[in-house]
């Protein structure tokens, strides 16, 4: 009873004008109510009278004992509240009524022992106020109190503390009407005080909070982008700038800003000059609408297409017929439109759908079944907090329900991680059921080959694939159908080859009823003197592709003729049997006698373990013991270039949003953030680019390395990526979070904290990290990408190749179908944006759960997005 009353003393100490009603007989009632009122002055007044039945014993006891649960369990609190009340006694306020240093406070205190030894009586803090929108999800529980506490200040007085509340209820008066938050070391957080505009930063009060903001109704720091220092007037006026700003009338103006004029101003006219040309373009007459019908005639033709076994008398069974496109309702998780490869790609997509699907599920299920239908698992982390007050509830509240409900979270991480590893053994054997039985299902040319390497070199004037024809004819026992020898070209001559045989197809391949331009005079010539459309024009010629184009480039007989001459056979080729059984034959026969000897060598045999439009012919002039060498020499080149990404690009711009909260809390604008959004899209294409290009320059014998290759870079690029774009989201949450002097629960600092785990563990700072990853993640990362990307390479390009074509007289034919021709191949890119996003969705499951549901509704929407858009992408827009 001594530990209940001194608790009693201290909160009425520490709230002199709150009200309280004591349930005890009716003299003890008058005789607090009078002595208290003397001690506290006209100000504090208890209530006349009891509202407690003298008969109901039980009821005094229960209120009594209630009040001692809250009292007791909160002994740092009122700790600090005493100590507060201490701190308070030079108050002029406290001063005048009576508290003063050796005063009455342990006469009062051994009062209200002797009144609650006969009374038991319970000291009630009643509010004025009702509190406005609460609901389950809108409540903050104090330190000491649960959801069903209804203890708020009834009156606030000028610099007298008061407990953290929320903006609708709070009362401070009209000469004292901002919210000061109390900023003591070792005590306990929280408190607040009602000071006048000038009392901001003084009485006990945050310090650095100097500026009053009447539009918050509280003091809060000054806020001014690249400030260091403010000064310490009550404005938002800076006295020191941070590197990189000059001061300048109290503000910091950025030392690079003509850097970035400079670059705004070329963007801008940039900017301009595509907008001026497309508009130009789009409003053109219409001159060539054949070219324009030729080249959609070609793109249709180039893609996947459908074949049915022929109809025709006396045909050969097995010949299959072309007849036309595939249905956009073909179901591409049966039909292996493109082979294995795309049938099990779009499996792939499938089986994220359904996994995503089944954790939205499955947490939903397990959050309701934990805590009820209005779980605050799904709010952990989404509540939003204006005011220090606010935000001081908030972190309590936050802090209390993440570890009340840990429970839920480990457990379903547990049930999900087994799940999932069950669920992928399942699926790799469903994927390897599939290529098993269509590998035994589909007859290819890959079985009908072999590869052949450790042939002798040999010059381009020898008949090199006909005498390995008849050798290996005449030693297999076999009928050998052809034989394809991989040439080295690479120092023959400057000619390209596969140039110049789609120069040959142009001119022998014109379709009846097709023109064909091939003279640079018959193309109409365009007079115009406007130099705006010079340049357009200009511009154009590098685009577009016009009769002429290729008159510099054509070669003659003679030039061919030698060109084939100087390469060499690089010692591998492709011999393709008759049968698969000769082919297997041979094999095993090779395999018996360690190959055949040939032209001083020893040849070896193995079937072909791919396709004909897989091999990359022109790359076998790369050995293959060079292989590991070259892509260890493309890993670094990738390294530099990320680096350099890093330091040019990535760095400064996070830096620049940096400033923001380095400086006292402000956050960039909505224009910077999608900017900086923008550039990490931007990021990850170079880093799609790049690692394209080095895997090209590897020089691997077969388009499946390479494309593995190419999605190992890409991955591990966008992952280094995703790291640094996670680190400084961290740090610059930390950064806000110790410029704005928030502490975790316990009433430390942030950036007292020691190390790196306490910080992370922090509720303030997983929530701000969720909140910015949460925005990084959906849309930004798995849904505008994907939406960009339909739009910005395929859209926008066949709408300009078109209203090109429409334009310009004398596109036709072969140029118009190269002019039209834009293809987005169907590659292993997308493996790495989808495990991308993979890791996005696990990463959240280390921050608040409120992110969980909707990062995993995001994915799972978002996946579906990504399905409908390859399933039309590779029915009309991958050629064959």
């Amino acid at each position: 009873d001594e530990q209940h009353h001194k608790n009693n003393i201290r909160y009425r100490t520490a709230h002199p004008r709150a009200s309280m009603s004591c349930r005890a007989a009716p003299w003890v009632s008058l005789t607090v109510t009078l002595l208290w009122g003397s001690a506290q002055g006209s100000d504090l007044r208890l209530a006349k009278e009891t509202k407690c039945d003298p008969s109901s014993v039980s009821t005094c006891q229960e209120d009594h004992a209630l009040m001692q649960i809250w009292s007791m369990g909160n002994d740092n609190m009122t700790e600090n509240v005493f100590t507060e009340a201490v701190e308070l006694q030079d108050n002029d306020e406290v001063r005048r009524s009576g508290f003063t240093e050796g005063g009455d406070l342990s006469g009062l205190s051994a009062l209200v022992r002797t009144v609650v030894g006969l009374g038991k009586p319970k000291w009630r803090v009643k509010s004025r106020s009702s509190v406005k929108g609460r609901g389950k999800h809108d409540h903050f529980a104090h330190h000491g109190e649960d959801e069903n506490d209804t203890a708020h200040i009834l009156n606030v007085s000028c610099g007298s503390p008061v407990r953290a509340i929320d903006t609708a209820d709070k009362d401070c008066p009209r000469q004292c009407p901002y919210l000061a938050e109390r900023h003591k070391p070792g005590l306990d957080p929280c408190w607040f005080k009602c000071v006048a505009a000038n009392d901001c930063g003084k009485l006990g009060t945050d310090r650095e909070a100097r500026v009053p903001d009447s539009n918050m109704g509280s003091c809060r720091r000054c806020l001014i982008p690249g400030c260091a220092q403010c000064s310490p007037g009550g404005a938002d006026v800076c006295s020191v700038c941070s590197p990189g700003y000059s001061l300048a009338d109290g503000r910091c103006i950025s030392t690079g800003r003509i850097n970035w004029a400079i670059v705004m101003v070329l963007s801008g006219v940039l900017v301009i000059f595509i907008v001026v040309w497309l508009i130009d373009l789009f409003c053109r007459p219409t001159v060539n609408s054949v070219g324009v019908d030729e080249g959609n005639d070609y793109r249709l033709r180039a893609i996947l297409r459908q074949e049915r076994p022929a109809v025709i008398e006396h045909a050969d069974e097995s010949r299959a017929v072309v007849v036309g496109p595939y249905p956009l309702t073909t179901n591409l998780l049966r039909k292996a439109i493109a082979g294995r490869g795309t049938l099990l790609f779009f499996n792939f997509q499938m089986a994220l759908i359904i996994w995503s699907l089944l954790l939205l599920v499955g947490w939903y299920w397990a959050a309701v079944r934990a805590d009820g239908w209005t779980t605050d698992l799904f709010m952990l982390g989404l509540k939003k907090a204006d005011m220090p007050q606010e935000y001081c509830n908030l972190i309590h509240w936050g802090y209390k329900k993440q570890h009340e409900l840990l429970w839920v979270k480990w457990s379903f991480c547990f049930v999900a991680y087994a799940v999932s590893f069950i669920l992928a053994l399942l699926y790799s054997r469903i994927q390897a059921s599939i290529y098993e039985r269509l590998d035994a299902d589909t007859t290819t040319m890959m079985d009908y080959a072999v590869h052949v390497w450790d042939l002798p070199k040999e010059s381009g004037l020898d008949k090199v694939e006909d005498e390995l024809q008849t050798f290996l004819g005449m030693r297999c026992c076999e009928n050998v159908v052809g034989v394809s020898v991989c040439w080295d070209t690479s120092s023959a001559s400057k000619i390209d080859f596969i140039d110049e045989a789609d120069n040959i197809g142009r001119r022998i391949s014109v379709l009846p009823g097709r023109r064909s331009v091939d003279s640079q005079d018959e193309l109409p010539q365009e007079s115009t003197k406007n130099p705006i459309r010079k340049v357009f024009n200009w511009v154009e010629s590098f685009i577009c592709s016009q009769p002429g184009d290729d008159e510099g480039n054509s070669r003659t007989r003679v030039d061919i003729t030698q060109a084939l001459s100087d390469a060499t056979s690089t010692g591998h080729a492709f011999v393709v049997f008759e049968t698969e059984a000769a082919r297997n034959r041979a094999v095993g026969l090779a395999e018996c006698t360690n190959g055949f000897a040939y032209k001083g060598g020893q040849m070896q045999l193995e079937a072909a373990s791919c396709e004909p439009t897989s091999v990359l012919w022109q790359n076998f002039c790369v050995d293959s013991a060079q292989l590991p060498t070259r892509m260890l020499t493309a890993a670094f080149m990738l390294l530099g270039l990320l680096i350099v990404w890093v330091f040019a690009f990535f760095l400064p711009a996070a830096l620049y949003v940096a400033q923001y909260t380095e400086t006292r809390g402000e956050r960039p604008d909505m224009v910077y953030g999608y900017l900086f959004m923008l550039l990490v899209i931007l990021g990850n294409q170079i880093m799609y680019t790049a690692s394209d290009l080095l895997a090209s320059n590897i020089g691997f014998h077969q388009e499946d390395a390479r494309q593995s290759a190419y999605v190992i870079m890409y991955v591990s690029a966008c992952t280094v990526n995703v790291v640094l774009d996670f680190v400084c989201l961290a740090r610059t949450s930390y950064r806000e979070m110790v410029n704005l002097g928030i502490r975790t629960d316990s009433g430390t600092e942030i950036r007292l904290l020691e190390n790196w785990n306490e910080i992370f563990e922090a509720y303030a700072m997983q929530r701000d990290i969720g909140l910015r990853l949460y925005a990084y993640a959906w849309p930004s990362t798995f849904l505008i990408p994907f939406v960009l990307e339909g739009v910005l390479t395929n859209l926008v390009p066949y709408l300009f190749q078109r209203n090109l074509v429409r334009s310009k007289p004398g596109i036709v034919g072969h140029y118009a179908e190269k002019t039209m021709v834009h293809f987005a191949p169907m590659d292993l890119s997308r493996y790495g944006d989808v495990v991308l996003n993979v890791m996005l969705t696990v990463m959240i499951f280390f921050l608040p759960t409120g992110f969980l549901y909707q990062v995993l509704m995001g994915m799972f929407m978002s996946h579906i997005y990504i399905y409908i858009y390859d399933h039309w992408r590779g029915l009309r827009l991958v050629p064959a």
